[in-house]
């Protein structure tokens, strides 16, 4: 049985509640003058912004669309668990915003993932996660950041190394993501080998994209959700300055896995990234045996 996500059958709910009222050959304004709702509210259902949809307000649109047993008992029963709490409720802070990504994140059978600097949040130690935020938003107590990495380590624990339904995980990072030098050394080679363990145990497709690959299509890092195909179309997601942004048009999703193909095609793949990952682990060792040795230079001068 596929993991189960009450996000992702909000998702899918709002989407054939569109189709219904648009096959009724109905607008919006239409549907909620016969039911005497303000329009916002049917348009929050079709646009998958409500927080929990009422099971009496779907009972209601499938009976004006005339949609009848077994397909109504169906979609009620989509609605029903929609409902319900995912696993990450029970760490309390996490936002609106972020329980989306995840509730989405839980029910995806694949993830493309491009991350030009970083490491993703599905791969990272719990040390260079902690660095990362604290770097990223030094306003941020230490409380939340705890919570924001104890979230990140279930999500991997429910997706890829504790689970007998792990995602298929495509991850593709620019150069720059092993070189940052996030947390320090220490922190940086734990988060190194980890990289370089997931990627020989076969748990993620890692692609490395090379400074020497030169300019590439890619501007930023994105998501790509692919659901089984009866949870809906797939996604795409970018983090912005200015918050979030979801992409469902197909003419967008084109350009983001035309973007993604480039990128794997760009890498290196196989041997080539595991030899990638272990030269910049060299790297760092011989950085940081001098960096002590300059400091004890310092420290004890003859």
């Amino acid at each position: 049985m596929h993991r189960r996500s009450p996000t992702v059958r909000r998702r899918l709910l709002s989407i054939e509640l569109r189709t219904l009222r648009e096959d009724s050959g109905q607008t919006v304004t239409q549907v909620a003058k016969r039911l005497n709702w303000h329009p916002s509210k049917l348009t929050r259902a079709e646009r998958n912004e409500w927080r929990l949809p009422e099971i009496s307000d779907v009972a209601t649109l499938l009976d004006l669309y005339g949609v009848t047993d077994p397909r109504r008992e169906e979609l009620l029963g989509i609605a029903r668990e929609a409902r319900q709490r995912g696993w990450w409720f029970a760490y309390r802070g996490v936002s609106d915003q972020y329980s989306t990504y995840i509730g989405l994140e839980a029910a995806a059978s694949k993830i493309q993932n491009y991350e030009p600097s970083v490491v993703p949040g599905l791969l990272q130690t719990p040390a260079y996660a902690r660095a990362l935020m604290r770097g990223r938003r030094p306003d941020v107590p230490d409380e939340e950041i705890e919570l924001l990495a104890a979230v990140r380590q279930e999500r991997q624990s429910q997706l890829i190394t504790d689970t007998t339904d792990p995602v298929d995980l495509w991850v593709v990072l620019g150069e720059a993501a092993l070189r940052n030098l996030v947390g320090g050394y220490d922190v940086m080679l734990q988060q190194l080998g980890h990289l370089d363990k997931m990627a020989r145990l076969g748990r993620v497709k890692l692609i490395i994209v090379p400074f020497s690959a030169g300019a590439l299509p890619g501007t930023g890092p994105f998501v790509l959700m692919t659901f089984p195909e009866f949870l809906g179309p797939q996604a795409g997601y970018l983090e912005t300055t200015g918050g979030p942004i979801w992409v469902e048009e197909d003419a967008a999703l084109n350009r983001f896995r035309f973007t993604f193909e480039t990128l794997v095609v760009a890498g290196a793949k196989g041997l080539d990234t595991i030899r990638l990952i272990s030269a910049v682990m060299a790297d760092l060792r011989s950085a940081r045996d001098r960096a002590y040795a300059a400091t004890m230079a310092q420290e004890h001068p003859q």
